[in-house]
């Protein structure tokens, strides 16, 4: 049995003519998955808690950087030091950093 890989971009969709056994032409369409903006999100959430749920311990001073999961690892620290009484000093790297840090109400360092 000879097998064909189709490689598309992601949410595109792909015909594919085959000459079925009474010799008609047919046509079979196949859809590659499109990841929602959602489900992305989603994951950089998940990855920015995990970051600050297995790093980050009391009494430590956060580099907080920036990039598109700064915001989940601030909202992250902000409930840590809530929930547990963490004492931190955050850091940034950048004016969004600071903002964010400000924001949410954690110790602002140099």
């Amino acid at each position: 049995m000879l097998r064909q890989l189709l490689i598309a971009p992601v949410g595109s969709t792909i015909a594919k003519s085959y000459i079925n056994c009474s010799g008609k032409q047919v046509f079979k369409c196949f859809s590659t998955p499109s990841p929602s903006a959602m489900s992305l999100e989603q994951a950089k959430k998940i990855a920015a808690f995990k970051a600050v749920d297995e790093y980050v311990r009391n009494d430590t001073v956060v580099g907080v950087g920036s990039g598109s999961t700064v915001v989940y690892a601030v909202q992250r620290l902000a409930e840590r030091v809530k929930a547990e009484g963490l004492r931190l000093v955050c850091i940034p790297t950048s004016f969004q950093a600071r903002q964010l840090i400000i924001d949410a109400g954690l110790v602002l360092g140099d």
